[in-house]
């Protein structure tokens, strides 16, 4: 208790700018912000672009210290503001390609779907330099500096949440497992319908299983630590002829990890063609749960197979993997990262024809994983 007050004398408040009028070039026109009692922002705009910066804005605000740590997540440039312990979190984001594969996503997206990410990223820069009187209370504990979020953050965010949310790729890896130690018919006794006939690539016992546990526990280390440790979500509706006031009922429940702050962003925003309100993800436009006066929705996660793992036979060079009887190169990426306090660590990446080599040749095993994937 006296650590905080102590915390709180020297470093002061730091809250958001919600009086008065504030002047912001990004804007087409006017926009109207009010918070309710909640500090739930109520955005008024006169059109798309605004409406987006609007949210970016208040988000900015509100979660600067949350999105600089989402941005560095998806960039790999996480220990770079806090030193080693984010270094497992750069490493896998810099193999997987988060940022790589935003970047080549952007160039083929549809202008308006691009201008609501280029706005919104507009509206989080606007709101942490002009929204508030001072910087976020962590960046001065840190001794940290706020960098520029970009329309590639929201994507590569949505990205690596695609990969933490969904476990498919780690249910491959327990097949694997089940596979190598005991067999083809141990995995169809566990999983019936999983094809005997497939060729089998490494026989039951084989010693290629260290890269793949390996893998599996830096990527659950990850995920704890970014707080999306998911056991499902679901949602139901109850029809009308069940309810007093005749009308439906949707309700959704979403099984993220209950961090501080919550991955959501609650939100009201009105143009004079639509009007939403509900739950945004922080470090991105849209309302992901939420209703229109009209219609409601929820999200829940899948559980479909949109990723595959490859069993890769690295050639002697390093920088080729098996094709056939032959090995084929691989684009080599030498990734530095920047570690506070500590010398630079350099991640060599192989990037193969199926996907990015995520789990690399351990203590002089040839053999590695390659992912592919839809959210890639």
């Amino acid at each position: 208790m006296q650590l905080s007050r102590l915390l709180f004398r020297s470093l002061g408040r730091r809250l958001p700018v919600v009086d008065g009028e504030i002047q912001h070039d990004g804007l087409n026109a006017p926009v109207t912000i009010q918070r309710d009692d909640h500090g739930i922002p109520h955005i008024n705009a006169g059109n798309d672009w605004d409406a987006w910066f609007g949210l970016g804005f208040c988000q900015g605000q509100d979660r600067s210290f949350q999105l600089e740590s989402i941005a560095r997540s998806v960039r790999g440039t996480l220990s770079e503001m806090v030193g080693a312990n984010g270094l497992a979190i750069d490493r896998l984001s810099r193999r997987v390609g988060f940022r790589r594969a935003a970047e080549t996503h952007l160039e083929h997206l549809d202008q308006d779907i691009r201008e609501s990410l280029d706005a919104f990223a507009a509206g989080v820069n606007a709101g942490r330099e002009v929204g508030t009187n001072r910087r976020a209370h962590e960046f001065s504990l840190l001794r940290a500096e706020l960098t520029r979020w970009t329309a590639s953050d929201t994507l590569g965010y949505l990205k690596l949440m695609s990969m933490m949310i969904s476990n498919n790729w780690a249910e491959e890896l327990a097949r694997y497992q089940i596979l190598i130690r005991d067999g083809i018919e141990a995995l169809d006794a566990l999983e019936p319908g999983s094809n005997p006939t497939l060729p089998v690539t490494n026989p039951p016992g084989d010693s290629a299983i260290p890269p793949a546990l390996r893998l599996i526990d830096e990527a659950r280390k990850v995920i704890a630590e970014l707080g999306l440790e998911s056991g499902g979500s679901n949602n139901w509706v109850i029809a009308g002829a069940r309810t007093r006031s005749g009308k439906p009922i949707l309700a959704n429940d979403t099984h993220l990890a209950p961090v501080l702050p919550t991955h959501f962003y609650l939100a009201h925003i009105t143009t004079p063609e639509w009007g939403i309100a509900g739950g945004s993800f922080a470090g991105a436009p849209g309302i992901f749960l939420g209703h229109n006066g009209h219609a409601a929705w929820g999200v829940t996660i899948g559980f479909l197979d949109n990723a595959d793992l490859f069993i890769e036979d690295i050639g002697p060079d390093g920088a080729s993997v098996r094709e056939g009887d032959e090995y084929v190169p691989c684009d080599v990426l030498e990734e530095r990262i920047h570690v506070k306090g500590a010398d630079d660590v350099t991640e060599r990446v192989l990037v193969t024809g199926r996907g990015p080599v995520v789990g690399p040749a351990l203590d002089g095993s040839p053999v590695s994983l390659s992912l592919s994937a839809t959210w890639l």
